[in-house]
């Protein structure tokens, strides 16, 4: 099953304009990645450590790393830019989808205002403060998360932005 869902999400993922920017195409390759586990419960979780039984995804893999390189990775740079945005879209999907169904239903065990009555505002106001922040708003914590692991590549491998 967890093939079956990377060959979909990774059939719209060739064919970038020659003058698009590494940047760009991972800001697109991980969103469109992200959308794709949302569809399913659990989705995430699925993919996460799966063995893919098709060698055609080793295709996309080739034209990303091929894509990096051209940009001033290192094939060894490439490989971990390409795992640590794996990683994050996995790992912030599967958070994701423990607190918000594939049809927008929220998990009541993380319901906003329980937790604001359940914790005592004077020994942890900022804890407090931060419900809203940490469980809700994820397609903007997503982004904001998914550009900074752009920006520490290219600034930690000196590449043009």
């Amino acid at each position: 099953m967890a093939t079956q869902v990377l060959q979909q999400w990774s059939a719209d993922l060739t064919g970038f304009a020659p003058d698009v920017t590494w940047q760009q195409v991972a800001e697109h390759v991980w969103t469109s990645l992200r959308r794709a586990l949302l569809r399913y419960r659990d989705g995430a979780r699925m993919v996460a450590g799966s063995y893919l039984t098709d060698s055609g995804l080793y295709e996309r893999m080739e034209a990303m790393l091929a894509l990096y390189e051209q940009a001033g990775f290192s094939l060894q740079e490439a490989t971990d830019c390409l795992g640590t945005l794996y990683a994050y879209v996995i790992g912030f999907t599967i958070e994701e989808q423990a607190v918000v169904t594939p049809s927008g239903e929220r998990n009541p065990q993380y319901d906003l205002a329980k937790r604001a009555e359940r914790l005592d505002k004077s020994p942890y106001p900022r804890t407090k403060e931060v419900g809203a922040m940490l469980f809700d708003g994820y397609d903007a914590r997503f982004e904001r998360g998914l550009r900074a692991i752009i920006a520490g590549f290219t600034a930690a491998n000196r590449l043009p932005k």
